[in-house]
């Protein structure tokens, strides 16, 4: 479980405006490795998604994201980002996410430095509410949606949960007895991906 992706968008998108959010990167929770397999045990991706994409940023055409290894993933794509001789990111290091909905791009910066060029938003993501997302292995963080002492702001950007154009997301059910679990369990190749994607598409009021 531990190579698993946790991954979450905040309550609150943003449709208009120039906003922005940051995460302070916790230190690294030490865990068994997998990379004989491909897998790199602390992996982490911060960015944006609409309400439709999948919930690990990066991996479609409705999402936009960096990672710890200073890649960018655009529809899906991951490609170098960081300036070249850019250090990854690392423990303690604070990243902010700066979106320009009116110019259509997206700034990184880690502790108050620029990480690479504005990234234009696809046109996928153009006239819909983009929410802050982050996906994360093994590599703890908090996050940070309103201005404090010490808290490093863009010029001219407004922290998400301070801002006027902030929109509401898909509200929670008000309580468990509301609430469902689908849990897939079966051989390789006998339907699941199939039954779930249907299902989805069945029910676009579920979340």
């Amino acid at each position: 479980f531990n190579q698993l992706w946790t991954c979450g968008r905040t309550t609150h998108g943003v449709a208009t405006g120039k906003v922005c959010f940051g995460v302070e990167l916790k230190d690294k929770l030490e865990c068994r490795s997998y990379e004989n397999f491909g897998v790199e045990k602390h992996q982490f991706r911060v960015g944006l998604s609409s309400q439709l994409g999948d919930i690990v940023p990066g991996m479609d055409t409705l999402s936009l994201a960096i990672d710890n290894f200073g890649k960018q993933y655009v529809d899906g794509v991951g490609e170098q980002y960081f300036k070249e001789g850019t250090v990854r990111l690392n423990e303690k290091d604070k990243v902010t996410v700066a979106v320009d909905m009116d110019e259509k791009t997206v700034s990184f910066y880690r502790n108050g430095e620029s990480l690479g060029d504005a990234i234009a938003l696809p046109e996928t993501l153009h006239n819909t509410t983009l929410f802050p997302t982050i996906g994360t292995r093994n590599m703890p963080f908090t996050l940070v949606t309103a201005t404090a002492e010490g808290v490093f702001t863009p010029e001219g950007f407004t922290y998400i949960q301070d801002s006027e154009h902030k929109v509401q997301g898909p509200v929670a059910p008000e309580s468990r007895a509301d609430c469902e679990v689908v849990m897939m369990i079966g051989f390789p190749s006998a339907g699941k991906t199939t039954y779930v994607r249907k299902l989805v598409a069945d029910n676009p009021d579920k979340q």
